[in-house]
């Protein structure tokens, strides 16, 4: 029905790179990488999983509630969630109607919640080293073309599906499959590639499942896990495996198989994309298609620009910074550029890397974006429209603020799960996390201070002994020998200097005898 309305040209390629430890899928469309993703075996994502949880604390002051859903830490519920509805507007048309409210034992509670109240809660972000998971009782089940929403009686369109005579049809298919239950249904951007068997097929799969996991909710005590939502691999199938795909390519044998019976039924039709990227073969399959340089990009800070210019991308634990540099580049070969058009050159680059960027490393929260100064009202239009424009089918939520009057442009982006950095990298143990260790004519300042307290605290002293790490000890020996020979002497103390390699490069460590 809706596929013969359009045709998507097959320019897209999907290659997954499966190990024992990880999976990484990049997203290629004419030999540029377009979306990228991990997951590590050990650490399953849980979001979009559903809970049977039950409430451990509430409060009232913020109106929210802490629910055990059995992990480490508990998860974290506002009583009103209506944003939750509202960030469906970005991308969707929603039809108003009254919310349909269920009188499940274990439903929507629409005022407030107790303590040791049952509830079915539904994960939308991850938990970090200090927050629990956020969690919604507005739960949902995606399909590749439908999304279920069995609490909210509201029916749905993308808005990127153009075609009024498609958005009409859909809308019958919708209205039928809610049914007498009043279900609430949205349809994906990809709906319109479906035929309407299509449809109807998902939404009675959705509807089953659904099913399924009322069921679980009913047999099982707090907390339980009742659905747990598709692997990496699963996952991209149904989200990005469409009409425009070429082929996906997968180098494990295992994982193909199931990727391939997962397809033959979630989407059938495009099973036959799926290909088995023999290991055998001299290169990995991302160097095959020269992919790792660019991926390399995503664990640095620094990002080059091919004018010369770079982008420092630095991520906190409140927020993320990102400052562009015009670096080597003075202008174009051969011309004159003045310092106004050297920084729209450089920020207009540099704004399609960010949003790539952003997107590649999964960066979310507050962003923070330093553009190089420019004077032109119509340059800063046109660099906004390029990062807008360039982060338009990003799938998180995003909103990008105008250049404010110090120059910078505040964005923030959807946070559902750790950044590409946070999953691949810790704190360093060494500096921890701070980014830098204490310089040595600092080290040697604070050498000098402890002497003089150890020796002020205690005048019976005769010889104390210093140890350093050897490349501190280089710089005092070099830097401060005489000063603390000098310090020795008025103390009538000796003060003798020995390395330890084991020591912190900013420990000090004095034994006094």
């Amino acid at each position: 029905m809706f596929k013969k309305i359009f045709a998507k040209k097959q320019t897209k390629r999907i290659l997954v790179n499966s190990t024992p430890f990880e999976v990484r899928i990049a997203v290629i469309e004419d030999s540029e990488l377009k979306d990228f993703f991990i997951a590590r075996r050990d650490l399953s994502s849980i979001v979009g999983n559903i809970y049977k949880g039950r409430v451990s604390a509430t409060i009232p002051g913020i109106n929210a509630c802490f629910v055990n859903i059995g992990m480490e830490k508990n998860g974290f519920l506002y009583w009103k969630e209506s944003a939750d509805l509202d960030s469906l507007e970005k991308d969707f048309e929603i039809e108003s109607k009254p919310d349909h409210v269920f009188s499940q034992n274990i439903a929507v509670a629409k005022d407030n919640y107790r303590k040791n109240q049952d509830l079915l809660v539904q994960v939308v972000s991850e938990f970090s080293s200090h927050k629990g998971p956020r969690l919604t009782t507005n739960v949902s089940l995606a399909g590749k073309f439908l999304v279920l929403m069995p609490y909210i009686n509201k029916r749905g369109i993308s808005k990127r599906i153009g075609n009024p005579v498609v958005r009409k049809s859909i809308k019958s298919v919708l209205k039928d499959v809610s049914g007498p239950e009043g279900y609430g249904f949205i349809a994906r951007t990809d709906a319109q590639y479906a035929s309407s068997g299509d449809l109807y097929s998902e939404a009675h799969f959705l509807k089953n499942l659904w099913g399924k996991v009322l069921r679980r909710a009913t047999d099982t005590k707090s907390p339980a896990l009742l659905y747990e939502e598709y692997e990496l691999i699963f996952k991209i199938i149904r989200d990005f495996l469409t009409d425009d795909v070429k082929v996906m390519l997968i180098d494990s044998k295992d994982d193909y198989v199931r990727a391939l019976n997962f397809a033959k039924n979630i989407c059938p039709k495009f099973s036959k994309k799926l290909k088995y990227y023999s290991q055998t073969r001299t290169k990995n399959i991302f160097d095959s298609y020269k992919l790792q340089d660019e991926i390399n990009k995503i664990f640095e800070k620094r990002v080059e620009l091919k004018s010369g210019g770079y982008v420092v991308i630095e991520e906190t634990e409140a927020l993320i910074s990102i400052d562009v540099n015009t670096g080597s580049f003075t202008g174009h070969k051969g011309t004159k550029t003045g310092l106004e058009n050297t920084a729209y050159i450089t920020n207009r680059e540099a704004a399609y890397e960010i949003a790539k960027q952003i997107r590649f490393r999964d960066l979310a929260g507050i962003i923070i974006i330093d553009f190089i100064d420019m004077q032109s009202e119509e340059h800063k239009k046109n660099v906004l429209s390029i990062l807008r424009e360039k982060t338009r089918f990003d799938k998180a939520k995003i909103t990008i603020l105008d250049f404010s009057d110090i120059g910078v442009v505040q964005m923030v982006r959807q946070r559902s799960k750790k950044s590409v950095q946070s999953l691949n990298y810790q704190n360093c143990p060494y500096c921890h996390g701070k980014g830098r260790v204490k310089s040595y004519p600092t080290i040697a300042l604070e050498l000098r201070k402890k002497l003089e307290m150890l020796i002020k605290l205690n005048k019976k002293l005769k010889k104390i002994a210093v140890y350093l790490h050897p490349e501190a000890l280089k710089y005092v020996k070099k830097n401060s020998n005489q000063s603390l020979k000098q310090l020795g002497d008025e103390n009538v103390c000796s003060i003798e200097l020995f390395a330890d390699q084991a020591l912190h490069i900013e420990e000090i460590l004095l034994k006094s005898v």
